[in-house]
């Protein structure tokens, strides 16, 4: 039976996803993606078998994993972010039915420009932003057949900096609130799998969700399609693109990349890098 990613999209956690800009601008962020999945497929190589002996060398199976240890980036053409997250099943299986604590932190920075009225004309403000988050969970794994389910609740907190100030922009500063997550996953058939990924807060009304559809083509890599939402307060934006995936028995890496937009109509470029070892 394969066993559900434990990370939400993660690829990104909630927190970091939506930064509330009114129109964006290019930046450096998805230049900064793509090395980093250039690096990672030149680390990998074309070959399964010898990427499954390099990544086992260097983090080796255990037999009973009780933590898994995640970490990524996304970036899209006007922001970043990166994260770092754990998980334990205060020393159960970690891919087994049962209770588990989740603790995720992270940084970002994005850019934006918003026309504002300043007392004689609308001009048009540029505004660079960080953001900076954490979460505390606790969830509870479950399998019905080929589908596992787990469930997350717990408090969120965010702070986000704005330069120079926006004043008609609500996402500045600390804001703490109630968060809950649902994280699914489904095998069909020995070859394909469907994921489905949910996550809302009362820090700015925040919320996004992705679901992905993949096939193996090999036992240790996947590809497929991902589809997301994300938004808060101020701010809505989706993407649509790609994804390659490859499991082992100490974790999985997974890459992504495509097309994103908001609703004011900007498009552009994303691109994410992720990973979990279990230990």
């Amino acid at each position: 039976m394969r066993m559900a990613n434990s990370q939400n999209w993660p690829s990104v956690p909630l927190s970091c996803v939506c930064c509330g800009a009114h129109v964006r601008q290019w930046g450096k962020g998805y230049q900064a993606a793509r090395g980093a999945a250039a690096m990672a497929i030149a680390l990998l190589g074309p070959d399964p078998v010898r990427a499954e002996s390099w990544l086992t060398a260097v983090f080796p199976a255990l037999p009973h994993p009780t933590q898994e240890l995640s970490g990524g980036a996304d970036a899209t053409a006007h922001s970043w972010t990166a994260y770092t997250g754990i998980t334990s099943t205060f020393g159960s299986d970690i891919r087994q039915d049962g209770w588990r604590f989740r603790a995720v932190s992270g940084y970002g920075q994005y850019s934006y420009t918003s026309r504002q009225w300043n007392g004689r004309t609308i001009i048009t403000i540029p505004f660079d932003g960080t953001t900076v988050f954490a979460d505390i969970v606790l969830g509870y794994q479950h399998k019905f057949g080929p589908l596992t389910v787990k469930a997350f609740a717990g408090a969120t907190a965010q702070n986000q900096s704005v330069t120079p100030f926006d004043i008609e922009s609500q996402l500045q500063g600390w804001s703490w609130g109630a968060k809950g997550a649902l994280e699914t996953w489904l095998d069909i058939g020995d070859t394909a799998f469907a994921q489905l990924d949910i996550a809302m807060t009362t820090a700015h009304d925040s919320y996004n969700g992705r679901l992905r559809v993949g096939y193996r083509i090999l036992p240790q890599l996947s590809v497929g399609l991902e589809a997301g939402l994300m938004g808060n307060v101020e701010y809505e934006a989706g993407r649509l693109g790609a994804f390659i995936r490859y499991e082992a028995g100490f974790g999985e890496v997974s890459l992504s990349g495509g097309a994103a937009g908001d609703r004011s109509d900007i498009t552009g470029a994303y691109g994410t890098i992720n990973a979990l070892y279990r230990f």
